[in-house]
């Protein structure tokens, strides 16, 4: 007989089991049966808590015991508020295809019958470490005004092309993906305070550890094509820095 077992057990319980680099679809307490005699690595994955990986040596015919204990990984949370020179946000509008509005104070977007508005920004994402593990995402844009008392609902997509602040005009907008990554209901009027899109964590984790590229947002009505009314919410060049459109990332760290 060349095999053993290595019977697993974390605190708390629950955690997937890894061995070898192979999630084996179950977690703990889990008994691995029929392993090859010799060193394995095995690593124990729980949500909020950190990583834990160690080598387990297996000797033929004998079952090896583990029972580890899984430290907390605390929620962290980071707020990107960029200033004028540091963010990247525009809106471009329908009657003025080719003129570039990268410096105004305002991004709009919606339809009131004669302008079709959109906006796009962009974040820089600093200190989040590669590894993260994203637990919710808010954009948060503070809404100023509405041409008309319509309630709209707006949609976030993913941009999906690169584009430039002081050049991307309405002729000229990137590709974005099909399907919205966050949707917010705004209210007829303006609120004079922040309105929150709630963004799909795996986009941002995506552009955290580079296995998407960061291209940033582009908010559209989802009726864009019915007459409802221009919503105008203030840009990272307004004077009023605390109202500049901010990315709440609230995320844990599993690395050991």
């Amino acid at each position: 007989m060349t095999a053993g077992s290595i019977d697993v057990k974390s605190s708390p319980a629950g955690a997937t089991v890894y061995i070898d680099g192979t999630d084996t679809g179950n977690i703990t307490p889990y008994v691995i049966t029929d392993i090859d005699e010799g060193d394995h690595i095995i690593k124990l994955a729980l949500t909020e808590h950190k990583n834990k990986v160690g080598t387990v040596t297996v000797s033929a015919g004998e079952t090896t015991y583990i029972n580890w204990e899984l430290d907390p990984a605390l929620p962290q949370t980071v707020t990107v508020q960029p200033d004028a020179a540091e963010g990247k946000d525009a809106p471009v509008i329908s009657t003025d295809p080719t003129t570039n509005m990268g410096s105004l104070e305002l991004l709009v977007v919606g339809d009131d019958g004669t302008n079709k508005a959109r906006t796009y920004i962009r974040f820089s994402l600093p200190g989040i470490p590669v590894t993260a593990v994203v637990t919710s995402v808010d954009l948060l844009l503070w809404y100023g005004d509405s041409s008309d008392a319509v309630a709209t609902t707006v949609d976030a997509y993913q941009v999906t092309e690169a584009w430039a602040e002081n050049t991307i005009t309405w002729d000229d907008q990137p590709v974005h993906s099909p399907a919205a990554c966050g949707s917010s209901l705004l209210p007829d009027i303006g609120t004079n305070d922040f309105v929150a899109w709630e963004i799909e964590t795996g986009l941002i984790e995506g552009w955290v550890d580079g296995s998407i590229a960061n291209h940033g947002f582009v908010l559209i009505d989802a009726d864009e094509d019915i007459s409802g009314a221009l919503k105008l919410f203030l840009s990272s060049d307004h004077v009023t820095v605390d109202s500049h459109p901010k990315l709440v990332i609230t995320y844990y760290d599993p690395a050991p």
